[in-house]
């Protein structure tokens, strides 16, 4: 009788995940082989303690699938007491006109969701009625809106209200309300994380909107008091578009100066990468020690019989791949990412191991082997790379 081929890879390997790819929100306590790029941006983060009155605006440049979205999920976890953190993915702008209102909107859309404005806007008001009287003389429709809001969370219409025919002027004034009145009264700033940044910054200066409206200044003009250091919020903008290409940056009075630049780049140390995955998909990890999990006494009594069973060998450390089947893999990684960079990066990786391990083979065995690894790589190259598999094929790069 035919054993039975396990249906998932994680029923096949013992996975304590589901496989191979960590998610960005459920794994967002890891983040591996990213140490520089971590150290940096905490360290600029870390500082609106010390500069009270100056809010980091920051850009972050990857590839597509280097990993933007799942570094902005990460730093949350790493600064958990500085800020109130409110993660957006952008939607494209480009159909919608004013698309610089609509984008606005949404920042102040979210912040209401997380009930940070009806709490914060109410205590700052009990607390502060002298600033709240001042904030009022500069902003008074915006503080008009946020009050009502503030003091009537019951009310469906105080929803609507606060976002009803508001252009991005008001809507930028009453986001600096709101994030003015959050920081005083918890001690905590709020913090943008913008996915897919791209979508709007792609405007070029000649853009025109479908009625053939320039738009250009009102774009540069509107982000000027956001960009701003001492702006209320701290932003963190993650984008595949080089920040030079994008045309919320081409104004020297808010763009090059106003924002702090890290990049992400493709995976260098590959092996430690690939480990680093396989272990943590493995075995998990501990918050507590922030290290992974030691693996399982069925995983150890496992490993010890499939490595009496094959030539190959087959350790705790590499396991479900051998250790040959491993150093085969990065050395395919190397080779290939040397002509095609995306060989090299963090969801590329992943999902290639997926794909080899999801082979028939490999599951009824429980152990990818180099010929595994050899017979499956450029099918699943082609698989996850499509197009660009093929124009690798046709230049000689593979």
């Amino acid at each position: 009788m035919k054993a039975e081929v396990p249906a998932t890879i994680k029923e096949a390997y013992c996975l304590r995940t589901g496989n191979f790819r960590p998610s960005p929100e459920r794994d967002r306590f890891v983040f591996f082989r990213r140490d520089q790029v971590i150290k940096d941006l905490v360290s600029i983060l870390s500082m609106v303690k010390e500069l009270e009155y100056e809010y980091p605006k920051l850009f972050v440049r990857g590839e597509w699938r280097e990993g933007k979205t799942h570094l902005l999920y990460h730093i949350q976890t790493l600064l958990p007491d500085i800020y109130h953190w409110i993660y957006i993915e952008l939607p494209d702008y480009s159909g919608e006109e004013p698309f610089v209102d609509g984008f606005y909107v949404r920042l102040v859309k979210a912040t209401r969701t997380r009930e940070l404005i009806s709490e914060g806007v109410s205590q700052y008001i009990r607390a502060c009625p002298r600033n709240w009287d001042s904030l009022k003389d500069q902003s008074p429709e915006a503080c008009e809106r946020l009050d009502y809001f503030a003091f009537h969370p019951s009310d469906p219409t105080a929803v609507d209200r606060l976002t009803k025919d508001v252009d991005h002027i008001l809507a930028c004034e009453i986001l600096h309300v709101a994030c003015h009145a959050v920081h005083k009264v918890t001690n905590k700033p709020i913090a943008f994380l913008l996915d897919e940044a791209h979508r709007i910054g792609k405007f070029a200066p000649d853009h025109k909107t479908a009625s053939g409206r320039r738009v250009f200044g009102e774009w540069t003009t509107a982000f000027k008091k956001l960009f701003a250091p001492e702006f209320p919020a701290v932003f963190v903008f993650a984008s595949g578009v080089p920040i030079d290409d994008m045309a919320i940056t081409r104004d020297p009075e808010i763009g090059l100066r106003a924002l702090r630049r890290l990049e992400l780049g493709p995976i260098e140390d590959l092996a430690g990468f690939v480990q680093d995955i396989i272990r943590y998909a493995c075995d998990g990890w501990s918050l507590e020690k922030r290290d992974f999990n030691p693996p399982s006494e069925d995983i150890i009594s496992m490993i010890g019989e499939l490595d009496k069973e094959y030539e190959e060998c087959i350790t705790v450390e590499f396991y479900p791949l051998s250790k040959e089947a491993f150093e085969e893999y990065v050395k395919k990684l190397s080779e290939y990412g040397a002509g095609y960079p995306a060989f090299k990066r963090p969801a590329t990786i992943c999902e290639l191991l997926n794909d080899i391990a999801r082979d028939p083979d490999c599951r009824k065995r429980r152990v990818i082997l180099r010929e595994d690894v050899n017979r499956l790589f450029k099918a699943a190259s082609y698989l996850r790379l499509g197009r660009e598999w093929e124009i690798m094929v046709k230049s000689g790069k593979t």
